[in-house]
């Protein structure tokens, strides 16, 4: 299973989705986990953007694309549902990156949904698309 960890500092999972300054991408399986890369992110979160241009939590969904879930601290409905359209699955647990790893893989935590997390904290249609 690959799934991508918002992690600043490559031990803990202490990275929220749409503040996340890069993704470590790793693979579990049967051999254990063992990490692929790392791939820096720009956040989206409080980025700036005109139409017709990028929409940067699209360009963060597209970042992990390849990945069949994603471990992050904190995620927000928007992210949720980016994630989603993608086939993802976000989950929420911060601390050390094997720990949280591991409970994913073991089924041990469920996935957060956009009704499960907390509502943005902008102004009505901050984050609609444009």
């Amino acid at each position: 299973m690959r799934i991508a960890v918002a992690s600043g500092d490559g031990m803990l999972v202490d990275q929220h989705f749409g503040h996340a300054t890069q993704f470590l991408i790793c693979e579990t399986g049967p051999a254990g986990i063992r990490l692929v890369e790392v791939r820096r992110n720009r956040p989206a979160c409080g980025a700036s953007w005109a139409p017709g241009e990028d929409d940067p939590m699209e360009r963060s969904a597209r970042l992990v694309a390849d990945c069949q879930a994603v471990l992050v601290a904190q995620i927000g409905e928007c992210g949720v549902d980016r994630l989603a359209e993608r086939g993802i699955e976000a989950f929420e647990l911060p601390g050390p990156i094997e720990t949280a790893l591991r409970h994913v893989t073991e089924g041990n935590l469920q996935a957060a949904t956009a009704a499960s997390v907390p509502q943005p904290h902008t102004q009505p249609g901050a984050n609609d698309r444009p």
